[in-house]
C-alpha cells in the first residue's frame, strides 16, 4: 500500500464548513436544501407508511419542527412548496380524481395545517429559551409539551384538509 499523506486542515474541514456557510448566507441555496430534503423525508416515511395518508412515524413533521426551530420564518416558503409538490405527488400516485388546480389548493391546505402548528410551537420554544429565567429541564419539558400539542393540532388539521380537499372520503 501506498503511504497516504495526511490531509491538511483546509481540506479536512472544506466540507464541514462550506455547507454550514450555504445554508446560513445563501436564501435560495438554504431553501433549496430545505426542499429536497423534506421531499426525500417524507419518501423515506414512506418505509412505514401502512395506509393511505399515514405513518407510524412521520418524518417530515420532525424535520419541518426542527427547520422552523432553526431557520424560523425562513423555513417556511421551502416547506410550503415541498408539501405542495408531495401533495400534487400523492394525489397521482393515489390515482385521484382531481385536478391541478384542485390538487395545488389542497397541497396549500396541507401546507398550511402542517406548518402553521410547529412554526407556533417552535416560536414559543424559541422565546422561552431566550428569557432571563429559563433553566434546562424547563426547556427540556417545555420542547416535550409544544412538540406534543403542535403535533397533535397538527394532525388534526391535517386529517381535516385531506377530508375538505376530498384526498379521503369519511363516509367509508
Amino acid at each position: 500500500m501506498e503511504n497516504q499523506q495526511p490531509e491538511s486542515d483546509g481540506e479536512k474541514h472544506i466540507l464541514g464548513t462550506l455547507l454550514p456557510a450555504y445554508l446560513g448566507e445563501s436564501m435560495l441555496f438554504r431553501s433549496a436544501f430545505i426542499f429536497v430534503a423534506w421531499i426525500v423525508v417524507w419518501q423515506l416515511g414512506r418505509l412505514v407508511e401502512y395506509t393511505p395518508h399515514a405513518s407510524v412515524w412521520f418524518p417530515a413533521a420532525g424535520f419541518s419542527f426542527a427547520c422552523l426551530l432553526v431557520h424560523c420564518r425562513k423555513a417556511v416558503i421551502p416547506i410550503m412548496l415541498a408539501a405542495i409538490t408531495i401533495t400534487i405527488w400523492n394525489i397521482n400516485h393515489y390515482q385521484l380524481p382531481l385536478n391541478l388546480e384542485q390538487k395545488i389548493w389542497a397541497g396549500f391546505l396541507f401546507g398550511l395545517a402542517h406548518i402553521l402548528p410547529y412554526w407556533l410551537g417552535a416560536a414559543c420554544i424559541s422565546t422561552l429559551s431566550k428569557s432571563k429565567n429559563k433553566n434546562t429541564p424547563q426547556l427540556i419539558i417545555t420542547f416535550l409539551l409544544v412538540a406534543g400539542l403542535a403535533t397533535l393540532i397538527a394532525t388534526v388539521l391535517v386529517i381535516m384538509s385531506l377530508v375538505y380537499t376530498k384526498q379521503v372520503d369519511i363516509s367509508k
